[in-house]
């Protein structure tokens, strides 16, 4: 496979930086389906790579890509975040020092406060990714072949 990539003038370096960029795009919280299902394969397929005798003396190894090959596993899996938890009200009065020098602030209110919250939440509706249980399921097969993936490359690969 080295003597096609050098015939088809792939270096390794591009190849690995081509894999780096799809990996790399599962680390945001907002990545959608499709992004981690790329990331999740191109990690896979580094290892996969790295299996092929020849890797090393190819220089296909890079220290931060297997790592991040590796955490690539943890970051995929959507997390789940709680949109029904309610924000911190403000602390009692009493217990507020008074370091305005004696001023005070004008307080919002309760129909003030109600419609920020309102619009404070559906800020946060709107960057929170949903996922089908289908997609979940399509994550979960590319966790495991990912996982299956490198569990193979354990024996061949010395770390």
């Amino acid at each position: 496979i080295w003597t096609l990539f050098a015939e088809s003038n792939i270096t390794h370096k591009a190849l690995v930086a081509v894999l780096h960029h799809f990996i790399q795009m599962a680390e945001n919280k907002k990545a959608s389906v499709v992004q981690r299902l790329y990331a999740l394969h191109a990690a896979a397929l580094y290892f996969q790579l790295l299996e092929i005798p020849g890797s090393v003396a190819n220089q296909v190894f890079h220290p931060v890509l297997f790592d991040k090959s590796l955490s690539v596993l943890r970051e995929s899996w959507p997390v789940e975040t709680d949109s029904n938890r309610k924000r911190k009200k403000d602390l009692p009065k009493s217990s507020q020092s008074d370091h305005h020098g004696g001023r005070k602030k004008a307080r919002r209110t309760r129909r003030e406060n109600s419609e920020l919250e309102d619009i404070f939440e559906e800020e946060e509706e709107q960057d929170e990714t949903y996922f089908s249980a289908r997609d979940l399921l399509e994550i979960r097969d590319a966790i495991l072949f990912l996982l299956k993936t490198f569990l193979q490359l354990l024996p061949k690969f010395a770390l």
